[in-house]
């Protein structure tokens, strides 16, 4: 029997309309979705609903941190944006699980990829 990968659960559970156990295989798989192609998070995001904000700041971060990963200065104004999300997400997220409380994660931003000056300057 073939296991589904990380987005192919998530996308399952979203279509079975179980939120809370996407948000726990996004959670618990965050590094394998941190590897998955931009246009497979993109769509995971999409079909996200509203009341799924931990599930979005997972994918959130998955696009930020592949853009800056892999020093794509073109895609430097939608690292941006993705950013200015997580920064909305934050006022609604009360608990962060096993995720770096958003603060936490722009520290590690900042100490990570803080030279790239031309990322910074779009915020």
């Amino acid at each position: 029997m073939t296991r589904l990968n990380a987005i192919d659960q998530i996308e399952l559970l979203l279509a079975l309309q179980q939120y809370e156990q996407a948000i726990d295989v996004a959670i618990d798989q965050f590094e394998d979705l941190k590897g998955c192609y931009y246009n497979h998070l993109l769509r995971v995001l999409e079909q996200s609903p509203e009341t799924c904000g931990l599930l979005k700041v997972v994918i959130y971060r998955c696009l930020l941190l592949d853009v800056l990963d892999r020093a794509y200065t073109k895609a430097y104004t939608y690292g941006a944006r993705y950013l200015k999300a997580l920064s909305v997400l934050d006022a609604e997220i009360n608990d962060y699980q096993k995720l770096d409380t958003h603060s936490e994660f722009e520290v590690y931003l900042n100490e990570r990829h803080g030279r790239k000056r031309s990322f910074w300057a779009l915020l």
